[in-house]
């Protein structure tokens, strides 16, 4: 599933179309949905690299300036489990024109950000969207250990 955001002045809203300055939210993505990615020049690695729960912390960079960073987030697998709470990678692909989320599992930090409820999101400067993201991820990890 992949949902397409952009800043406006009434907050965060739901479009349709990709459009420069906007960001795009893929929850465990189709093939189908990584294909249409795929066509507007991002490497199918950048999309399927996060999928996989294995993967490590990185920074991948290609040559005509799109980058791959994959983080591990937290995030809680419920009580009924031995331990409740553990880490899955979380991709952000930036290109010049949007920002991309490929996580495997919904999860509390994205889902934060699609709340509408942080104040000055903007999905055009890519820069600080990413500072807010690693903010967030470092306050969930706060939040579960204390």
């Amino acid at each position: 599933m992949h949902t397409i955001y952009k800043s406006t002045e009434n907050g965060l809203t739901e479009v349709t179309e990709l459009t420069p300055g906007c960001w795009v939210n893929m929850i465990d993505p189709t093939t189908d949905e990584i294909e249409r990615v795929t066509t507007l020049g991002i490497p199918a690695d950048f999309i399927t690299y996060p999928l996989d729960m294995d993967e490590r912390a990185r920074i991948e960079r290609e040559d005509d300036g799109k980058m791959l960073i994959i983080l591990r987030i937290p995030y809680y697998e419920g009580p009924r489990v031995d331990i409740p709470y553990t880490t899955i990678p979380l991709g952000i692909v930036l290109t010049e024109r949007l920002i991309i989320t490929i996580c495997r599992r919904p999860n509390e930090v994205i889902q934060e950000f699609t709340s509408g409820k942080m104040r000055g999101l903007s999905t055009a400067k890519r820069n600080r969207f990413i500072l807010r993201l690693l903010l967030m991820t470092a306050n969930r990890f706060l939040a579960y250990c204390c």
